[in-house]
């Protein structure tokens, strides 16, 4: 499907590569220190907003003795993903958390629970959103 639409664009498609392959792809054309390491390994994560993926690319420097040039290869070691592990289930899984610690709290005792504080809630969401931004 992604490939006929590519080729009614007019466009000669090669491969596909997944999202993470990607970032990788240019994580390594932008990084400029990248090349003055022997080997790097890296773990790319994608959190989506149903889903969860993850890359362990390893970039690798070698000699060309032809042409007497540095090469920098690529290759994925593992890629993997959740289909249901995305923003709205992380963003409830970290609510759920901060709101069990804040209720265990001491100065909390005797006050009304987090999860019946809509407000309170509301802003936790709004926290846990950003923390998976910085995150990502």
């Amino acid at each position: 499907m992604v490939i006929d639409a590519a080729e009614l664009a007019g466009l000669d498609v090669l491969t596909l590569v997944h999202e993470n392959t990607a970032a990788a792809l240019m994580y390594a054309i932008d990084t400029k220190d990248l090349i003055k390491q022997v080997h790097k390994t890296i773990l790319f994560v994608n959190q989506g907003h149903h889903n969860f993926e993850t890359s362990i690319v390893r970039f690798n420097k070698t000699l060309d003795d032809k042409k007497n040039k540095e090469l920098l290869t690529i290759e994925i070691l593992e890629d993997d993903g959740i289909q249901h592990a995305g923003g709205l289930e992380m963003n409830t899984a970290i609510v759920r958390l901060l709101a069990e610690k804040f209720d265990q709290m001491d100065e909390r005792k005797g006050k009304e629970s987090v999860f019946q504080n809509i407000k309170a809630l509301r802003r936790l969401f709004k926290e846990a959103d950003k923390y998976k931004e910085i995150l990502s």
